[in-house]
């Protein structure tokens, strides 16, 4: 049985501005590092749940960012003023087919993340987790 989404994984070009961005900027938390065999930290577990989580890795080839991650947040205009005020790159937020309302956010690598928050009263997602008990 599936229970849930555990991690996403990323691979990276420099593992502490990646790790000062989700962690500092987006508030995610600190986990275990890897090292390696001469101790050195070569990746990491960044927290978004206590079942959540990206692991990024520092990469040794060129990074290639994957089409987007999402993540479902709360006060959504006050978060991308937040992360704009950092200098990220950022859209403006508009309200989706689905009616969430949406942002997208770029990390220093290149990987999109989108932002979505079911605060509107039709919004599709919210409607059906109102109704779903997931176990």
């Amino acid at each position: 049985m599936i229970l849930g989404l555990n991690h996403v994984k990323l691979e990276v070009s420099n593992l502490a501005v990646s790790k000062a961005f989700y962690c500092d900027l987006l508030g995610f938390k600190y986990g275990p590092e890897f090292r390696n065999a001469d101790g050195k930290v070569t990746g990491c577990y960044l927290y978004i749940g206590r079942d959540t989580f990206v692991e990024l890795f520092e990469s040794t080839e060129p990074v290639v960012p994957f089409s987007h991650f999402c993540l479902e947040v709360t006060d959504l205009p006050n978060l991308l003023t937040k992360i704009k005020d950092a200098g990220i790159k950022t859209t403006d937020i508009f309200l989706g087919t689905s009616k969430a309302w949406i942002a997208s956010i770029w990390d220093p690598d290149g990987h999109h993340i989108e932002l979505n928050e079911y605060s509107h009263p039709d919004s599709w997602i919210a409607n059906y987790l109102s109704k779903v008990e997931c176990k």
